[in-house]
């Protein structure tokens, strides 16, 4: 269970059905079978009219911009920060106040094109100072934390919330003021924040797992709670959270120091779930999860990057990502970095966009067609069954209506 480290009761319950997982818990449009994607990349950034420069996205917004960073030409080796509006080119953005000669990087885009990213500062580049861009041109420098050097952020939402880490622990910036999110005391390695949702739900992580403090956290409004590992394992990472404090991430086991494993976990309001892995690839890991419940994140042979491979999870199942990419589609990238709302993902090292296409939000099962085995999930699921992708219009309870949606979106099987 996840420990909540507050005075209130920890919700008990029984494990959540795996079909339940990826339910939305709350009255949000259904997980939906992305059953095909199509690739957008830009066009490398040509340098003296003949040098290509790849831009680097780093994550996307529910509305189609995107932002991360390309570098200049040579001889320079800065980082120029980049944000793409929805169907516009990749346009640089001004370098920050303070920025050395490593430049800076732009990490996250809210929906209404504020872009937050840091500076590399100094000669060395080893501070990063967290900035935000307005729509207007201006910027916004986060300062440290009182009695902090560093500022790096790693996410937002759209009301303007940062997350991030300085002087070694997550923290908030929100409307100007700072909030250090207190970890475990004892824990010497501190922490940091890797997610913030709309609704308020920051999740992070703090320890370190060569001596087994390592641990995933999801806090919201000061009640912090550290999200334990599945069962047989020792660590626990916590990477993307939506808004209903769904929190995702991995939880590995290391075994006298060495890596051994490592599967891809969501934590629910009252349960730890370990995601089933794809076949071939027993580890896995999570990073990413939207509001219907689509997760994304990737699986490997042997937990190395090089036998990696991008995977989304559709009501509970996991899927290879390139291989539900339409004919023709370029190469993408083996890594995942983030999911929007609108169910597109953002692979990492260069800017591609994969996007989802005919997604029937009848299909329960993640199957890509709407047959027998939807209406046995309704079925099985029939009353009073809330967070359950059966409840297909969201009422909080499955019955005849759930049913008739399913019959209207029949397809047989395919």
């Amino acid at each position: 269970m996840p420990h909540r480290q507050t005075d209130q009761p920890v919700l008990r319950g029984p494990l959540l059905a795996l079909i339940g997982v990826c339910a939305p818990m709350s009255f949000a449009a259904p997980a939906m079978a992305q059953c095909q994607y199509t690739v957008t990349e830009w066009a490398p950034f040509m340098c003296g009219g003949w040098i290509p420069y790849s831009y680097v996205a780093s994550r996307m917004n529910s509305v189609g911009g995107w932002c991360g960073y390309r570098y200049a030409c040579f001889p320079s080796e800065a980082q120029l920060p980049v944000y793409c509006p929805p169907g516009g080119p990749p346009q640089v953005l001004p370098m920050p106040p303070g920025a050395g000669p490593k430049g800076a990087q732009a990490v996250a885009v809210n929906d209404s094109g504020v872009v937050v990213g840091f500076s590399y500062q100094g000669t060395s580049g080893s501070l990063k100072i967290g900035c935000i861009w307005m729509p207007d041109g201006s910027i916004e420098v986060i300062p440290p934390a009182p009695g902090a050097l560093a500022s790096q952020p790693f996410a937002m939402n759209n009301a303007g919330a940062v997350v991030g880490i300085s002087y070694s622990q997550p923290y908030v910036w929100a409307n100007g003021v700072h909030t250090v999110i207190p970890i475990p005391p004892g824990v010497l390695t501190g922490g940091y924040a890797t997610d913030i949702s709309d609704s308020g739900f920051v999740v992070g992580e703090f320890g370190h797992h060569s001596n087994g403090t390592l641990r995933g956290f999801r806090w919201r409004d000061g009640e912090f709670e550290v999200l334990e590992p599945a069962e047989s394992y020792t660590v626990s990472r916590a990477r993307g959270v939506n808004d209903a404090g769904v929190a995702v991430g991995a939880s590995r086991k290391y075994s006298n120091g060495v890596y051994v494993g490592s599967v891809a976990t969501v934590w629910t309001k009252e349960s730890i779930i370990a995601l089933p892995s794809l076949p071939g690839h027993p580890y896995s890991y999570a990073m990413s999860i939207n509001s219907s419940g689509v997760i994304v994140g990737g699986a490997s042979l042997n937990g190395y990057a090089d036998t990696n491979v991008a995977v989304v999870w559709v009501n509970g199942e996991p899927h290879r990502l390139s291989d539900l990419l339409v004919a023709g589609s370029p190469f993408i990238s083996n890594h995942v970095l983030h999911l929007n709302d609108a169910g597109q993902i953002v692979m990492a090292y260069i800017a591609q966009i994969v996007t989802p296409i005919s997604a029937v939000s009848a299909d329960l099962t993640g199957d890509c067609a709407v047959d027998g085995n939807d209406i046995a999930k309704v079925l099985a699921e029939w009353g009073v069954t809330p967070w359950t992708v059966a409840d297909v219009d969201k009422d909080g309870v499955v019955g005849g209506r759930d049913l008739a949606l399913v019959l209207g979106e029949w397809t047989g099987p395919k």
